[in-house]
């Protein structure tokens, strides 16, 4: 499987064309093919996670707002992304509505 795992990382870190890559691609299956391994594997390495990474301001959870004009912090829980909780933050004191920021 070692012999695999170079050609999958040569494959994947030397720029080719598409059509050289799918090429590429089908002579590495054909071979783990031949071999025995599951061409299903071959794919999983190809594709990695598909999922799209999310950006820490982007997901829900805790978060700590510091005041830039004293040493108080703001400690606050979120089900929504911490960014758009931010901005409804940043809204409130600039409209002085203290009491929901």
């Amino acid at each position: 499987m070692a012999s695999f795992n170079f050609l999958i990382h040569r494959l994947l870190n030397f720029p080719l064309s598409k059509e050289k890559f799918e090429h590429e691609k089908q002579l590495i299956k054909n071979i783990a093919k031949s071999n025995g391994y599951s061409v299903h594997l071959i794919d999983k390495r190809f594709l990695g996670n598909p999922k799209d990474k999310l950006d820490n301001n982007e997901k829900s959870g805790i978060y700590e707002i510091s005041c830039k004009d004293c040493d108080q912090k703001y400690i606050g829980q979120t089900k929504r992304s911490i960014l758009t909780r931010f901005k409804e933050h940043m809204a409130h004191l600039k409209y002085d509505r203290t009491e929901k920021s």
